[in-house]
Formats: structure tokens, C-alpha cells, sequence
């Protein structure tokens, strides 16, 4: 098949099937402009089409987990050698891995940040001195514009 054949949605893999694993070239809301880098319509979650999407695009996605791991990384190791040395329970350090939290969760994204509110209010998932910090996502999340927060689900 085709890259055309599976952005119009013809062919093998076309809509027309139930089991249908196409891609589907989508329009943004009100503008009438086509984007190929959605694997499925809004509102319209489609995991085969979402697998076959990100397969065929191994180089972003790596990008992505490289970009993950870097970012979290530091703060991954931060905690890990502050139980190593026992400094769990030392307060200035809790405030300031809680703040570090904080900053990781709104740096990685809109995905993370709907993540770390819905953990700021578990602390039987995640420990009390960590989700205090993430409590600040609940009313005070840096805010964006609908441009911004659009560019950032589509990169």
C-alpha cells in the first residue's frame, strides 16, 4: 500500500473495513486545513491506526523517549541517590525534589501535567512529600494559547 493510498484512506487498509488500520489524513476544527501528522480524527482514538502511525515514524518517536529520559532523568537519579544517602526525610531536599517534580511534569508537556494532577491527589500511588508539589497543577498551570497547546499535540 501506498503512503498515498493510506492518507486518503483507500486501498487495503481503508475505513470501509470494521477492523480497519488506516490512517487517516484529518481537518482541523473551523479551518479546513488537512494535517498528516494525526493518526486518527480528533475525538476518534483509534489504536491500530495510532501503531501503525508511530511505527512508520521510528525516528520521532525515538526522539520523544530520548527527550523523556533526558528530562527525567536527572530527577530519577536525584531521588534514587537521595534514598541511597538517606535523605529522604531531610525537608529542604523534599522541597526542593517536590519543586523539581513540578517543573519536570509542566516541562514534559500537556499529557504529564493531566498526569501529575490527577497523582497530586493520590498519595497512596505517590508519596505525600512529592504530590504536595504537583497540587500547584490543579489552578495554577502556566497558561498558553490554543495555538501553543495545538502545535504542542501536533509535534
Amino acid at each position: 500500500k501506498t503512503k498515498a493510498e493510506i492518507w486518503s484512506g483507500v486501498g487495503p487498509l481503508s475505513a470501509t473495513s470494521e477492523k480497519s488500520t488506516s490512517i487517516t489524513t484529518t481537518t482541523h476544527r473551523g479551518t479546513g486545513h488537512k494535517n498528516e501528522n494525526v493518526p486518527y480524527l480528533e475525538a476518534s482514538y483509534d489504536p491500530a491506526a495510532a501503531e501503525i502511525f508511530f511505527k512508520s515514524r521510528p525516528l520521532a518517536s525515538a526522539q520523544r523517549l530520548a527527550q523523556l529520559v533526558t528530562k527525567s532523568g536527572g530527577f530519577i537519579a536525584s531521588t534514587m541517590l537521595d534514598k541511597k544517602l538517606d535523605r529522604e526525610d531531610d525537608s529542604h531536599i523534599v522541597d526542593k525534589r517536590s519543586k523539581e517534580l513540578l517543573e519536570l511534569v509542566t516541562a514534559l508537556g500537556p499529557t504529564f501535567i493531566k498526569v501529575g494532577q490527577a497523582l497530586s491527589t493520590r498519595t497512596d500511588l505517590l508519596p505525600a512529600r512529592y504530590a504536595s508539589g504537583l497540587t500547584k497543577l490543579q489552578d495554577a498551570v502556566p497558561p498558553f494559547s490554543a495555538e501553543v497547546g495545538r502545535a504542542m499535540i501536533e509535534d
